[in-house]
C-alpha cells in the first residue's frame, strides 16, 4: 500500500516516520517546513510538488495538519489533493481542526465520488516519552482492535476510528 502523508508537524512527523519504517511507501509534500519532508526522505519517503501529487501518487492519503484553514487549502486548492485524486483512494483526515472544516471538505470529495474517514488526533505529542505509557504499551497492543466506533453518519464527524 502506498501512504501520502501530508502534515510533518509535531505530531505529524513521528506519525509519517513510523509509517516509512513499517515498509510502506510513502510519500509526502512540504507544507510549512522543508527540513521536516527531507529528514522523512533519508528515511525512505518521496517528495513530491504538492499535495495533488500526494494523492496521484498514494492509495491512502493522511492529512494531520493544524487548522481548518490549511485543511481546505490542502484538499481544496489549486494544487490540493482533491486534483490527484481518484476511486478507490481515500482521505483519512487527522487535522487538529474543527468538524465543520472537514464537514466542508467532505461534502466535495463524496459529490465527487470519494472516499473520507474522520480520524482526530488531540493530545500533544508527550505520550511516546511518558514512562506509564510506556510501561503499557505493548499491553494495550495487544488489546487494540481498530474498528468504527460509530457508524457513519452525516453530521459534525463522519466516521471515528476508536481501539476498542
Amino acid at each position: 500500500m502506498k501512504v501520502g502523508f501530508i502534515g510533518l508537524g509535531a505530531m505529524g512527523a513521528p506519525m509519517a516516520r513510523r509509517v516509512v519504517r513499517a515498509g510502506f511507501e510513502v510519500y509526502t509534500t512540504i507544507h510549512r517546513r522543508r527540513e521536516a519532508a527531507e529528514h522523512l526522505a533519508t528515511l525512505g519517503a518521496v517528495i513530491v510538488d504538492n499535495p495533488a501529487g500526494v494523492a496521484r501518487a498514494a492509495d491512502v492519503i493522511i492529512t494531520i495538519l493544524p487548522a481548518d484553514n490549511e485543511l481546505k487549502e490542502t484538499i481544496l486548492g489549486a494544487s490540493g489533493v482533491i486534483k490527484g485524486f481518484a476511486p478507490g483512494k481515500i482521505l483519512v483526515d487527522m487535522t487538529t481542526g474543527t468538524a465543520f472544516g472537514l464537514q466542508e471538505v467532505e461534502k466535495v470529495l463524496v459529490a465527487a465520488g470519494e472516499r473520507v474517514l474522520d480520524a482526530p488526533v488531540s493530545g500533544g505529542t508527550s505520550g511516546e516519552g511518558d514512562a506509564d505509557f510506556c510501561a503499557a504499551a505493548q499491553f494495550l497492543a495487544d488489546l487494540a482492535n481498530v474498528k468504527l466506533a460509530q457508524p457513519r453518519q452525516p453530521g459534525p464527524t463522519s466516521g471515528t476510528a476508536s481501539t476498542r
